[in-house]
């Protein structure tokens, strides 16, 4: 839930609800558009904030702060 926001990137289900995951599970079997719409928009997401050069400028970051200290 950090990551997805519900019903853009993804269905988010409440933990050890059974019945909320047969529910998303049967919402995406039964609409093609809304899959194709959550993997582009989590597709995107991925794209733009998890690349290594992401990644690699926060640990930089990081190491700065930490140095300053």
């Amino acid at each position: 839930r950090d990551y997805i926001e519900n019903g853009k990137e993804g269905l988010l289900i409440p933990p050890s609800n059974a019945e909320a995951l047969k529910k998303a599970i049967l919402t995406l079997l039964k609409n093609r558009d809304l899959r194709q719409r959550l993997s582009e928009a989590g597709q995107q997401k991925v794209l733009k904030y998890f690349t290594s050069l992401h990644f690699a400028e926060a640990l930089s970051r990081i190491f700065k702060s930490v140095n300053q200290s």
